[in-house]
């Protein structure tokens, strides 16, 4: 297992040699605006471009060959003439969809520098745990008019970033981020002073120790200045947890995962230190890193301490997931001490920031107007998605308050009340950030369709192509397989993206599958394929398959190893709440597998007590139902949930929310429903005008904001919910008042079949 420090000078040297002199042997790359501009790229290329059926949609690349095969020159379609403005880093779309070679801009860049630091932005590759060759190389020619070591500055920063996050906790705890900083500061002649671990106490720090203190590795405090005394003082200040598990209010498994990520902020500081250092800038710079791990011992900070604070505050502990506000709270008052002309924090996105905005827009905090628009308006003019992100964009937008002292939930569940309480007013609160501009920056995930679940519907805003706003304004991306670099065909026309593609007919071979907002293990839950589904892969990579579902159109990622080639069609399904299938047909050998619900079987024939699967092993009989064959009364098939656990985006018996249970119960009976609860209050049955005199019967949905459960009698309820976190059969009343409590009412009824 690689132990090397993070240093600057290989990364220095990787980006030097992807960065050629002009003048290089290379080959072209044009930039095709529309059109109109293939007329003047000759007779044979225009003919390959048609063969091809290439669109210049923006990012789109098409590699043109010479008479020997050869790449004689690579088209780059900018989706119109003013993709400077909308997109200033296109060249960012190449790297993915070049062989390796050297590769030149043929075409005028209004903006040379960021052009080519986005192809070298897409050129980062993490490898640091990869064996065997390396990966092949992609390089850009210098164009005319940049600037080289402004370049380099930037794109380094980028790097040292990205190493720095994706690096593994076991090799990146608080020492090891320190001696990243050390190597900073020395390649620049800056001064570093750390505090570390008891120190922490005896120089006035106790919330960072008291966060880091369960950690075998000590906690510490990085502080590094750089720059003329004279010069007007920048201080950054970025949260360095360098692992969280929770403390003793420990995370779950799913939010755990990448929290290798939450000194994210330190990083940031790190890499903007780098690249203000590198360019020279005119500035007093100061960085102030909190690096801690927030771990579990016997020592570990407690629910309902109350610890006193650097500023003199004292602050009680009601949840010690909080953490990111403790470190930095000590970490501003230090900074404050100097009274800077411009104070920054980087820290990555709490969950009561997930909650209001959703995972896609950075929250962003600042306490003087005029900086804070300057901030957004040099954001849009290099397109970056920290701050105001992509310009003339729908979809990326950031939300900006006014104070950045707000202490909010650290949870990503509910926005209920502060559970940290400080000891003085807010006003004194404010005081302690004086100041005069102020900024937080929060992280936001990776770009791609927002899509919030069972809640009201929020479809993303579309590019849609001219000529057809009449056919569509709004897609919604959890039922319309879409990004902004790939499409289903069926979407060619209407909506704007790099490629089209079929897609490819698979079919779900595990139990269960998982299906994601992004390809990754940590990320939010949506819904869940069962075994025998099928489904259409539109694109696949790095153990990921971004697909929509058959049976409800559902669209994410899910793990490719659980898909395998789509067989003959289904026999039978699975009538039980779950069953096992057994290698032979004996109840005492260890099972295989477990299917859930509505799992699609084929029989290899039928007869017996156990029944033969074509894709070998045995299932109960009894537990399995021909694919015709509907369950006369869904509520009953509802009844049978009762107890069981409430998950996000669960769709089985061992997990569900609200309307997976509306969906799975359905199905049992014949019914088709959409996944979400907005769909279902949209499409499912037929509505039931209660003010009209209709009554509440057996089988009728019952609608609120975000929410929906089954009516088993007219005062009888059934519905999971995260209140008991299962499935719940309670009296109507008492769910109406609990729900009511939290500020929702009931939105709509809606019946979906005639029962008793």
């Amino acid at each position: 297992m690689p132990t090397h420090a993070i240093t600057l000078d290989p990364m220095r040297q990787t980006l030097e040699d992807l960065l050629l002199d002009p003048g290089a042997p290379s080959i072209p790359v044009e930039l095709v605006n529309s059109g109109e501009d293939l007329s003047d790229i000759g007779e044979r290329e225009a003919r390959w471009v048609e063969a091809r059926g290439w669109k210049p949609t923006q990012g789109s690349v098409l590699l043109v060959p010479d008479e020997s095969g050869a790449i004689a020159k690579v088209l780059l379609g900018t989706g119109g003439a003013d993709w400077p403005e909308r997109a200033p880093m296109l060249g960012g779309a190449l790297p993915a969809a070049l062989p390796a070679g050297d590769y030149r801009f043929a075409s005028p860049l209004p903006d040379p520098d960021l052009a080519v630091l986005g192809f070298l932005k897409s050129c980062y590759r993490f490898t640091r745990y990869k064996s065997g060759g390396s990966e092949e190389v992609k390089r850009i020619v210098l164009p005319e008019g940049a600037n080289r070591a402004h370049i380099l500055a930037l794109a380094e920063g980028v790097y040292l970033g990205r190493d720095l996050i994706n690096t593994p906790a076991n090799d990146l705890g608080p020492a090891e981020l320190e001696a990243v900083a050390r190597d900073v500061a020395n390649s620049f002649g800056a001064t570093i002073k750390v505090t570390e671990g008891s120190n922490l106490l005896s120089d006035n720090f106790p919330m960072i120790h008291a966060v880091g203190r369960a950690s075998d590795r000590p906690p510490r405090l990085i502080d590094m200045h750089w720059g003329s005394e004279s010069a007007p003082k920048v201080t950054i200040v970025g949260k360095g947890i360098c692992f969280d598990t929770g403390g003793l209010n420990l995370k779950p498994g799913n939010a755990m995962a990448l929290m290798k990520k939450d000194m994210g902020g330190a990083a940031a500081a790190l890499a903007f230190a780098v690249m203000v250092m590198r360019t020279k800038q005119p500035v007093r710079l100061r960085v102030i890193i909190p690096a801690a791990d927030n771990s579990i011992a016997g020592n570990a900070f407690r629910p309902g301490d109350v610890l006193p604070s650097r500023n003199g505050m004292t602050v009680e502990i009601g949840n010690t997931d909080a953490e990111g506000r403790l470190v930095l709270a000590d970490a501003l008052s230090l900074a404050d001490e100097d009274a800077p002309d411009y104070l920054v924090t980087f820290a990555t996105l709490t969950g009561a920031a997930r909650v209001a905005l959703g995972p896609d827009l950075p929250p962003f905090y600042a306490t003087d107007e005029a900086f804070a628009e300057g901030m957004l308006k040099a954001a849009q003019a290099v397109a970056t998605r920290s701050g105001a992100c992509r310009s003339g964009s729908p979809t990326t937008r950031c939300s900006r308050a006014a104070s950045p002292t707000s202490i909010t939930s650290p949870t990503g569940r509910l926005p209920v009340p502060s559970r940290q309480r400080c000891s003085s007013s807010a006003s004194s609160e404010r005081e302690a950030l004086r100041p005069s501009r102020h900024l937080r920056l929060g992280a936001a995930r990776p770009a791609r369709p927002a899509a919030r679940r069972r809640a009201p519907c929020r479809p993303r805003a579309v590019r849609v192509l001219p000529g057809r706003a009449d056919r569509v304004t709004k897609l919604d991306p959890r039922r319309h397989p879409f990004r902004d670099d790939l499409a289903a065909e069926a979407l060619r026309g209407v909506v704007e993206a790099g490629r089209y593609v079929q897609g490819e007919r698979r079919q779900v071979e595990a139990s269960t599958l998982p299906l994601r907002r992004e390809p990754r293990a940590g990320a939010n839950l949506d819904t869940e394929a069962l075994h025998g589904e099928t489904l259409t892969v539109f694109d696949e990579r790095d153990g990921w398959a971004w697909v929509q579902l058959d049976h409800d159109a559902y669209v994410g990622y899910v793990p490719s190893e659980g898909l395998g080639p789509v067989r003959a069609p289904a026999t039978h399904r699975v009538a039980a709440l779950r069953t096992y299938v057994f290698p032979e047909p004996d109840a005492k050998a260890p099972p295989l597998r477990l299917l859930s619900l509505n799992a699609r079987v084929r029989l290899a024939e039928e007869g017996g007590r156990y029944a033969p699967l074509d894709t070998g092993g045995f299932v109960y009989a009894s537990h399995i139902a021909p694919v015709s064959d509907h369950a006369p009364d869904f509520v009953t098939i509802a009844e049978s949930f009762i107890g069981a656990p409430y998950l996000w985006g669960g769709r089985t018996s061992v997990g569900l929310d609200c309307s997976g249970l509306v969906q799975l119960s359905a199905a049992a009976a014949g019914h088709n429903l959409p996944r979400d609860a907005d769909m279902q209050e949209a499409e499912a049955g037929v509505p039931v005008d209660l003010a009209g005199g209709a009554g509440l019967r057996r089988g009728d949905l019952v609608f609120w904001e975000g929410h929906v459960g089954i009516m088993t009698s007219p005062d009888r309820f059934l519905h999971a919910n995260a209140y008991h976190m299962a499935v719940e059969h309670e009296p109507f009343e008492d769910a109406c008042r609990r729900i009511k409590e939290a500020g929702f009412a009931i939105t709509s009824v809606r019946r979906l079949v005639e029962t008793p």
